[in-house]
């Protein structure tokens, strides 16, 4: 899918292999200040393999964290609610936290980073603490 804008070329396809000088060249102090700063090496490495193999996508991994972090919050017991907020968009992430238990509240807008407002849903989950 190409678009023109600006007269410049904009492409969205598939990541691929060779898209790795990409994720070097974007892990520059000012491309991440608002997200904890530059990655090591070995993580952008990392999260270049995962970009590529789709293979863990599916698997469950999303919902197994999920599960852990919820679980994690009850034994806490410091807050009453937890909320999710993914893209309207994001089929996977709202199955997910259906799954989960949370309810949809409403349908927002979320920033982030920081001056990028992005539609999503509003997701809660109750602990009943």
């Amino acid at each position: 899918m190409l678009d023109q804008t600006k007269e410049i070329q904009v492409e969205i396809r598939t990541w691929a292999h060779t898209d790795l000088p990409l994720l070097h060249r974007l892990n520059a102090p000012e491309m991440l200040d608002h997200l904890g700063g530059p990655e090591t090496e070995e993580q952008v490495l990392n999260r270049h393999q995962r970009y590529v193999e789709i293979e863990g996508k599916g698997q469950g991994i999303a919902a197994k964290a999920g599960e852990l972090a919820i679980a994690n919050a009850a034994v806490e017991k410091k807050r009453r609610h937890i909320h999710a907020f993914p893209s309207i968009d994001n089929l996977a992430s709202n199955a997910i936290c259906r799954k989960l238990g949370f309810q949809l509240v409403e349908e927002c807008s979320f920033e982030y980073p920081p001056g990028n407002f992005i539609r999503c849903n509003d997701w809660r989950l109750d602990l009943g603490t």
